[in-house]
């Protein structure tokens, strides 16, 4: 894994952001700064200059969410303060409402508060109503259609955050260690519990307890990285809901999470450092690995907590938005340029009588003198993971219990 450092994007001061999100076809990033009036800036992660002026949505206060749409060229929003939600044509400003959704609750400064699926022109905001989430279907023409849908689980916890996975699915990460996917009608697909492998509560510094919540998530492949409000991180196999490692960063801090690229992900504090420590930015990569390093990557100055982050995976360039903790009012933008570890995908393919079989899958580093193991996993076939490449891989799997067990033995290089 590797970087370069392009540069940082100081805000003028006041302009405190809430939270960010990629246009990728432009290569910009597209933020919510301040609450009241609240207003929408387009930065280009290339020049690393503001493009247009400042938009000032007829949401005028409390804009808590954003996602980008139709290939860059506007972006939706919500907030707390209406039920309504916007479309906003980038960087012209042209505004079109639809109502009939729900406000958001008053979350703190932080992203995945909504989720965009650009395939079937949905997207998903996270609502202060009991067991809803908002819908926002939109049209080419910038039409909005904006609804309530009902998500049973949501009747008693709430929901902290929420991801794109793949075509109409979208995974929800609450409070106590909740982690659903969804579809955009709130229709349940998979649960897991953090709860149900390892205890989600703990004790404060005051020796109060509280619960770990899912704060920021990223998929790929097979693979789910959640982060809680306590500083841990799971990485987990999702289709047969094993937890592969569970890493304490830090204590008792909120973590962000950036979307995934090639395998990788970034993790930042976002709650304000000590004084006498830059802020680390670190990653963690999405292969099927036990073994997986969180590694710093960038130290991102002045001790201010990371607000947002995200990967622009048409070109490989991160941005990472700051809180800056001197007192001058004015957030940064990190921008840097990643190289993500080399990893390759496969697919594991287990059949018996022509049916996929739900099997254990055991992967051990033979280039290792060792032979140490890579995973020790249960899937369900087919199954597609990333793998470290650079090693010839022995692969056991076992399939069934006792005198039904049967297995299978291969190997193979990557």
């Amino acid at each position: 894994m590797g970087l370069s450092y392009d540069g940082t994007i100081t805000l003028a001061s006041g302009n405190n952001i809430w939270c960010g999100a990629t246009d990728e076809t432009n290569h910009r990033i597209v933020v919510i700064a301040d609450e009241s009036p609240t207003k929408i800036q387009v930065w280009d992660m290339v020049t690393r200059t503001q493009v247009g002026s400042d938009i000032t949505a007829s949401l005028t206060s409390g804009m808590k969410g954003i996602v980008v749409v139709g290939s860059g060229a506007s972006a939706i929003v919500m907030g707390t303060g209406t039920s309504n939600a916007q479309i906003v044509e980038l960087p012209g400003g042209y505004v079109t409402t639809g109502t009939g959704g729900n406000t958001m609750p008053s979350l703190a400064r932080k992203g995945q508060n909504g989720a965009v699926d650009t395939t079937n022109r949905n997207a998903l905001f996270i609502s202060s109503s009991s067991r809803t989430m908002s819908k926002v279907a939109y049209t080419a023409g910038g039409t909005l259609t904006v609804s309530s849908i009902t998500v049973p689980f949501l009747a008693n916890v709430e929901a902290n955050c929420i991801i794109y996975k793949s075509s109409d699915r979208f995974i929800i990460g609450t409070e106590q260690g909740g982690i659903y996917e969804i579809d955009s009608s709130g229709n349940v697909y998979n649960t897991i519990s953090i709860g149900q492998n390892y205890d989600p509560y703990h004790l404060s510094g005051s020796g109060s307890i509280v619960a770990s919540n899912i704060y920021a998530m990223a998929y790929d492949n097979g693979i789910l990285l959640a982060v809680t409000s306590e500083g841990v991180l799971y990485k987990i196999a999702y289709d047969t809901q094993t937890i592969l490692n569970r890493i304490q960063l830090y204590n008792g801090v909120q973590l962000s999470l950036s979307n995934s690229y090639n395998g990788t992900s970034l993790i930042g504090i976002n709650t304000a450092v000590s004084s006498t420590l830059d802020n680390p930015v670190r990653y963690c990569d999405f292969t099927c690995s036990q073994n997986s390093k969180v590694t710093d990557l960038f130290y991102a100055q002045d001790h201010g907590e990371i607000i947002d982050m995200g990967i622009d995976t048409s070109n490989g360039k991160a941005w990472i938005i700051q809180d800056q903790a001197s007192g001058t009012g004015a957030d940064l933008i990190h921008i840097i340029s990643l190289t993500p570890r080399a990893s390759t995908t496969r697919t594991f393919t287990i059949q018996d009588n022509s049916v996929h079989q739900r099997c254990r899958l055991l992967l051990l580093d033979d280039t290792d003198t060792d032979k140490k193991l890579i995973t020790d996993i249960l899937i369900q076939s087919p199954a597609t993971f990333r793998v470290p490449t650079g090693k010839t891989v022995k692969e056991i799997i076992k399939a069934n219990d006792g005198i039904t067990a049967k297995w299978g033995y291969g190997e193979y290089s990557t």
